[in-house]
């Protein structure tokens, strides 16, 4: 019995040594030097009554130090989990990481299990469990982006790293924030730019026919309806993607979520095309009833009706991971039915 003791405590020796050993191969592997980054932080905002989000606070643009390779890594975005989940989280440094777990795009579900950390929410982080996962690197940006200062605050030894994306800035922003995650990640840097510039070339083609038609984009969350200026949250439809716009003396109130309108409105405007994405089905809050969307006489009296012209767009893509890579692809591969009806007009 004593022999055997003796044998086992030997094999788990050996175990561990090699378990150390390949963590010194994997740090080894990765070098952590300083490098300067450029982005735009949101300081001194507070979480807001109803604890759904944060609210005020100024935008900032920093040039902050931070470091390469980090091992432990928080993501608040699913844009830039989409971004190393497509060129390849294992060819970085990174060993583990945390993330908000709520209304996980189903492409990315793989971080769904418990191989993976819950970070709490995409507005609300869980603290306890950010302060047991000791980060190297904290991701935020959008619905997390008003944690800054409290992130700062309690976690000084790590850096943080904000990738909001500013409207009517969408692929200088997406571009952008692949640069700077290359800056920390070296190993996938090149992987990242040939992926904009394939991006960058995607939408250029949608643009080439996009530009003749005037487009009106309408975000559906149950019955009711809202619209976007061509400068708001959706301005990519006109900047990078090229749509004219239908109603250019519309102007925003509403901010994030525009303004709230009507059939009557979109009859009157009349436009060319219509681009509906269902907010309701990307949140989990039930799809709206595209069907008698359709059918409604108004908008069948539309430019877009009669032609056969209304287009509903990924709304995972367009609204829960917008701005990463593959949502991207998804966005560009949404107008392959418009673009092959009128490429030739």
């Amino acid at each position: 019995m004593k022999k055997l003791l003796i044998g086992l405590s030997t094999i788990l020796i050996v175990l561990v040594l090699v378990a150390c050993i390949k963590d010194e191969e994997h740090t080894s592997d990765f070098e952590r030097e300083e490098i300067q980054i450029t982005h735009t932080i949101t300081s001194g905002s507070a979480l807001n009554e109803d604890q759904t989000g944060w609210d005020g606070g100024d935008r900032t643009e920093v040039t902050q130090t931070f470091k390469t390779n980090p091992e432990n890594v928080v993501i608040f975005n699913y844009d830039i989990l989409d971004m190393l989940d497509l060129v390849g989280i294992e060819k970085t440094s990174i060993r583990r990481i945390a993330l908000p777990k709520g209304n996980i795009p189903t492409y990315l579900n793989k971080y769904n299990s418990n191989d993976y950390i819950s970070a709490g929410s995409l507005f609300i982080p869980d603290w306890t469990a950010l302060d047991l996962f000791i980060p190297d690197l904290i991701i935020i940006g959008g619905r997390s982006a008003g944690s800054y200062d409290r992130m700062k605050e309690l976690y000084g030894h790590a850096d943080i790293l904000d990738v909001s994306l500013v409207f009517g800035e969408y692929l200088e922003g997406v571009a952008r924030n692949a640069e700077n995650i290359g800056k920390i990640f070296p190993s996938i840097k090149d992987d990242l730019a040939q992926e904009i510039a394939s991006l960058s070339a995607g939408m250029d083609d949608v643009k080439t026919v996009a530009q003749n038609y005037k487009a009106l984009f309408i975000m559906m969350n149950g019955e009711q309806m809202s619209f976007f200026p061509a400068n708001g949250r959706f301005a990519v439809i006109h900047d990078e993607f090229g749509f004219d716009v239908a109603d250019p003396n519309f102007s925003n109130n509403g901010g994030s979520h525009g303004n709230q309108g009507n059939h009557e409105y979109i009859r009157s405007v009349n436009p060319q095309v219509i681009l509906v994405v269902d907010r309701g089905s990307a949140t989990g809050g039930g799809s709206s009833n595209f069907e008698a969307f359709l059918n409604n006489a108004l908008i069948k009296e539309t430019t877009a009706g009669i032609n056969d012209d209304i287009y509903t767009l990924d709304p995972t893509a367009w609204y829960i991971s917008v701005g990463g890579i593959t949502s991207t692809r998804q966005m560009i591969q949404d107008f392959e039915t418009f673009i092959a009806k009128y490429k030739n007009n």
